[in-house]
């Protein structure tokens, strides 16, 4: 994954125009609702100096929003999405809410996701460059000839925490939304977060293809079941074709907010 990734556009908080931005790497999006918030999700505030102290104050941490909806403090080594919850896990016609991600791009990935946001995935993992982050690779799957179940191909990168707030609540980490099935049983202790880094793909045709970020296309920021496109990738390798395997991840609508609540969320590396 190259070092380098072109600022895009941005869209507006809960629809769906279509405004075009100059120079967007890969698609065209609209205006954004509203500002990022200026205090982060966990904010590095500077001790109290003594009077009669003669060394100075170290500096607040500072945070600053290269791209539409995402903000960097690469003193702190985190990255901080504006999004929102796109699902209603509290109604009772529809109670279950199965996922295939955990945070998605507009227009994507919305009734399968925990959070949406209007920031591109491509501006995220550019963020996360800006933090002294490399990317790895994310996990794929390989069909051998006769296999009744393809190979998984796990995903491999720096270990990442992601934080979710939601709006007059509290910060918990991103896996305390999700339950199994069965309403009980948690995502492995063992299985983590990775920075992925997606893939590019060619699309187009002939004399007219052009590269476009796989997460950018299939809005696959944070990833709970493997695409091969994942920003972010969960490590424990969870198919997303029900025919080969049964949706087993839904939301925790005991823990969960209310759907449209305003939620930030955090990125930042775990130390190995």
């Amino acid at each position: 994954m190259g070092a380098a990734i072109v600022a895009g556009g941005c869209a507006a908080k809960r629809t769906a125009s279509a405004e075009s931005e100059p120079e967007a790497p890969v698609i065209s999006q609209s205006q954004p609702s509203k500002p990022l918030q200026a205090a982060p999700l966990a904010a590095q505030a500077a001790p109290t100096q003594s009077v009669n102290s003669s060394q100075p104050a170290p500096a607040i941490a500072e945070w600053t929003t290269p791209f539409p909806h995402v903000a960097v403090n690469r003193a702190a080594r985190q990255v901080r999405v504006n999004g929102f919850v796109p699902i209603d896990a509290h109604n009772e016609k529809t109670p279950r809410v199965f996922l295939e991600v955990l945070v998605c791009s507009r227009n994507t990935k919305e009734h399968e996701a925990l959070v949406v946001t209007d920031a591109k995935p491509s501006h995220v993992h550019a963020a996360m460059l800006m933090i002294g982050l490399e990317p790895g690779a994310p996990g794929s799957w390989r069909w051998a000839e006769g296999a009744a179940k393809p190979e998984a191909i796990a995903p491999n990168g720096p270990r990442i925490r992601v934080t979710v707030r939601p709006e007059g609540g509290q910060a918990v980490d991103i896996r305390e939304w999700v339950v199994q099935r069965d309403g009980a049983t948690r995502l492995p202790a063992h299985e983590h977060l990775v920075f992925a880094g997606s893939i590019f793909r060619t699309l187009g045709a002939p004399g007219e293809a052009r590269a476009i970020y796989g997460a950018d296309a299939d809005g696959t920021i944070v990833g709970l079941t493997a695409f091969g496109t994942e920003t972010i990738a969960w490590s424990g390798m969870y198919h997303h074709d029900t025919a080969t395997e049964q949706p087993a991840w839904m939301a925790d609508a005991a823990r969960m907010p209310k759907f449209g609540t305003d939620v930030e969320v955090l990125i930042e590396p775990i130390a190995p």
